[in-house]
């Protein structure tokens, strides 16, 4: 096998392949054979097909699929053979393929880039170093702490830091807008997730009281329909919780993974 390559472009590569004469027509005869013994003709029996019968009959099909078997198994060599590591597949053309003459076949790919690695025994690494405030953990261990705060239902008015479950039906001009019910909603007063002035509204509510309070929606409010508009919210009150954070202590830190 003789294998030749061309740079065709920075990256690119042209690999001809030729493969002898010899090993080419010896493959097709030694199938042309096997398929005379096998193949069934009109007029010879089983077996009794006359070789030159079925050479010209099946020569070049038997031709094409040995070609074919060829390249598949000799690209691969003729890759490791020139040191080549294709970036993707090849566009393979066969270019010869006749009886006592050479197989021959171009493959054209491109080849991964060669990559320098430099002298890295001078480098200097600078390893930055955060520095955090006494202040900056405090606030960080309160956010904890509220993050695993529980909750425990009350018999007293609700203040601010207080959870109350409310059923909600909102209409602006006497109409109902889209999104304006929902039951059973959990909401904790002074944590701005409602517009502004709905919370603020309900401190003091107690669990089974109703109340309707009135609310501007923002201009800039992400729903049109509503936005710069007033509404008029009709509240009931199902139940008041007020929230335990837990100690800083052994069992709070075992929590976030953290050893004895």
């Amino acid at each position: 096998m003789q294998v030749s390559v061309e740079t065709t472009s920075g990256l690119g590569r042209r690999m001809k392949v030729q493969i002898p004469a010899e090993q080419m027509d010896q493959q097709v005869d030694s199938k042309l054979q096997q398929l005379s013994r096998s193949v069934r003709i009109d007029g010879f029996r089983p077996g009794k097909v006359p070789l030159g019968v079925v050479k010209k009959r099946y020569e070049s099909q038997v031709r094409e699929e040995t070609a074919a078997e060829l390249i598949a198994s000799t690209y691969e060599q003729a890759l490791q053979q020139e040191n080549l590591k294709p970036a993707g597949e090849p566009n393979i053309e066969q270019t010869q393929n006749r009886s006592g003459e050479e197989l021959e076949y171009v493959a054209i790919f491109d080849v991964f880039p060669d990559i320098v690695i430099p002298e890295m025994s001078d480098l200097k690494i600078e390893r930055p170093v955060a520095e955090v405030t006494d202040t900056e953990i405090g606030t960080m261990l309160e956010k904890l702490r509220n993050q695993r705060k529980t909750w425990t239902k009350v018999e007293r008015a609700a203040a601010n830091g207080d959870r109350i479950e409310i059923d909600f039906e909102g209409t602006v001009d006497g109409q109902p807008f889209n999104g304006n019910a929902a039951k059973n909603v959990p909401l904790e007063l002074g944590s701005g997730s409602m517009i502004p002035g709905f919370e603020e509204q309900l401190v003091g509510v107690s669990a089974g009281d109703s109340k309707m309070i009135e609310v501007t929606f923002p201009k800039d409010y992400g729903s049109a329909e509503v936005a710069g508009k007033t509404a008029e919210f009709d509240i009931t009150v199902h139940s008041v919780s007020e929230p335990a954070v837990p100690e800083l202590d052994d069992e709070f830190a075992r929590a976030f993974g953290v050893g004895d």
